[in-house]
């Protein structure tokens, strides 16, 4: 038996994994995977091909998902074909459908890829016995203020124990007006030397339809004062919050890059729809991670803000459980020189500002397992998939 049917075989006899699983995905939806052998994954659409496996997972029912060796294509509402060597990196959780989706390795047989929707994550609960985020995750928030700020002047006891029960926290005043006055001249001056076609740079279209640059990466390879972060003793304290040992990813993982906010973005991902930073792959490399944030304006629903769902740094959610579960829900609103830091894991989003006219910058730098660093060279990230289409007019998944 090749190893693919005999992963998906095993998920049969599981009916742990599979009532587990089930909560991810509406009654009634269905993806059908056809793996076929590397060298025949350009004829993966012939049916009866001796070469392919035909796999499929419905849920049918409230109880379960139903877990299915096919005999041919599968009839669901999407299916998609990947090559045998890339099921099994998706298997291992070195990649992720959607991270396959950008990289072109991915054909589309029968619906629309916006229906992928929480399919990565039923695949890691059902082959990777991820925990499903649910009751147990919410109780455990029951009585902690959520939207409860810290400061680095009191001990940093209380902030690790919110940080790693609710994934993320949000800490004031931790760098001076001074300094995010000398972080925003650095920044406006890399702006006038980068077009859509420099390198370390992403781009979204507004709808004057002006390119406006919405991500400069690896600022740190071009500036001493950005470089300096990664060992600045507060970004240090901060990021030991987390545990697990995490050290700086340095110039990889993006390094030191800005985040751009605008108003009536159409095109690009200016605005970041409800994911983890593990999404397009390499999640037992990248977790734990945490995210730490220098907010160098002001973060509102009118200017642009991070959502967070609080519990879920731990688990795979569904794409839905954002609108399901609004008192663990938090709109973050920080001031310039707070920090933010979130586990990369933890579900969250940037939606677009209500503002017309909003512009908000926020610094971000990654700590990770040292594995990481070993793994990746200089200047690589798992990000670097969505450079596979359009340059640097990073595509939206849906426009994919």
């Amino acid at each position: 038996m090749r190893e693919a049917t005999r992963l998906h075989c095993g998920l049969i006899e599981s009916a742990t994994l599979r009532s587990a699983a089930a909560r991810l995905v509406e009654v009634g939806d269905s993806l059908g995977i056809v793996v076929a052998d590397d060298s025949k994954f350009g004829h993966a659409s012939e049916k009866n091909h001796e070469s392919h496996q035909y796999f499929s997972y419905r849920r049918n029912s409230i109880e379960s998902l139903d877990v299915l060796v096919e005999a041919n294509v599968p009839d669901a509402k999407l299916v998609l074909a990947i090559s045998e060597s890339d099921f099994s990196t998706l298997v291992s959780e070195e990649a992720t459908l959607i991270g396959l989706v950008y990289a072109n390795r991915v054909h589309l047989l029968a619906g629309r890829l916006d229906r992928i929707r929480s399919w990565p994550y039923v695949l890691q609960a059902l082959y990777n016995n991820h925990r499903v985020w649910g009751a147990q995750q919410i109780n455990a928030l029951k009585g902690i203020d959520l939207h409860q700020r810290f400061s680095m002047n009191e001990p940093l006891d209380a902030a690790k124990k919110f940080l790693n029960t609710a994934g993320f926290a949000v800490f004031q005043n931790v760098f001076s007006t001074d300094e995010i006055a000398a972080f925003h001249a650095l920044i406006d001056q890399r702006m006038t030397e980068v077009t859509p076609e420099s390198a370390d740079t992403w781009w979204a279209e507004n709808s004057q339809q002006q390119m406006l640059c919405c991500r400069l990466t690896y600022l740190d390879t071009h500036y001493p004062a950005f470089e300096k972060l990664h060992t600045d003793p507060r970004i240090r304290a901060l990021a030991a919050c987390a545990e697990g040992g995490l050290v700086s990813s340095g110039a990889r993982m993006d390094g030191v890059f800005c985040v751009t906010k605008y108003s009536n973005i159409i095109r690009g991902v200016a605005d970041l729809a409800w994911h983890k930073d593990c999404d397009l792959g390499g999640h037992r490399l990248l977790c734990p991670s945490v995210l730490i944030g220098v907010q160098l304006d002001a973060a509102s629903q009118e200017n642009g803000q991070l959502v967070y769902l609080a519990g879920t740094h731990q688990c795979v959610n569904g794409v839905e459980d954002y609108q399901l579960n609004l008192d663990v829900l938090s709109a973050v609103e920080t001031s310039p020189g707070d920090v933010t830091v979130h586990f990369g894991h933890t579900f969250h989003a940037a939606p677009s500002p209500l503002g017309d006219n909003a512009r908000r910058r926020v610094l971000y730098l990654s700590f990770h397992p040292q594995a990481l660093c070993q793994h990746l060279g200089v200047r690589e990230s798992y990000n670097d998939v969505l450079y596979t289409k359009n340059g640097a007019l990073v595509q939206h998944f849906k426009e994919q």
